[in-house]
């Protein structure tokens, strides 16, 4: 079944001390299709790329109207990221929290009751990524978030062969200073 994977990547870049992370969406048919579809299109944007994790949700074509249908009356999935600064951390804290709400405004409303002290980094549409990619989020009730599959998962890409590294590094310096990621 096809799914709107939200994907975590982490590695190192030359400029930062600490390992950074990067977040992508993607369509794919299941999970060895999506570590590939990592592993192509999104590895070459670190050193030490590997996935540190993803969210799996099922998708109905957006032209399929055998299934409940899209998101109802309550709202739409939203995705935000929450970060909380603190002395006993050298860094800000991050955490993710999907919620169902009519507006971005109304989504920040659930998280900031939810996580008194937390502000918002990020709010993410969902359902508009899915439907930016022609895919609707698979919901059995259109009145609830829809089913979420969360993988923490170690997977390493530095079985790149060296060719392919070096065409990742090739492509990359034909772009300006400014675009480079490595």
């Amino acid at each position: 079944m096809t799914h709107l994977y939200i994907v975590e990547l982490g590695g190192t870049r030359p400029d930062s001390l600490f390992e950074v992370h990067i977040v992508h969406a993607l369509v794919a048919e299941d999970e060895h299709a999506m570590i590939e579809a990592c592993r192509e299109g999104f590895a070459h944007q670190l050193q030490a790329a590997h996935i540190d994790g993803w969210v799996a949700i099922a998708l109905d074509r957006e032209d399929d109207h055998s299934g409940p249908g899209p998101a109802g009356t309550a709202g739409r999935c939203w995705l935000l990221e929450a970060g909380r600064n603190s002395l006993a951390f050298l860094r800000e804290q991050h955490d993710y929290r999907f919620v169902q709400a009519l507006s971005g405004r109304d989504a920040m409303a659930i998280l900031r009751q939810e996580m008194p002290g937390w502000h918002v980094d990020s709010v993410i549409d969902v359902d508009r990524l899915a439907q930016e990619r022609g895919w609707r989020l698979s919901r059995h009730d259109p009145e609830s978030l829809p089913e979420l599959h969360q993988v923490a998962r170690y997977i390493r890409f530095d079985r790149i062969s060296p060719a392919r590294q070096g065409m990742m590094r090739d492509a990359d310096a034909a772009l300006p200073a400014e675009s480079r990621l490595i």
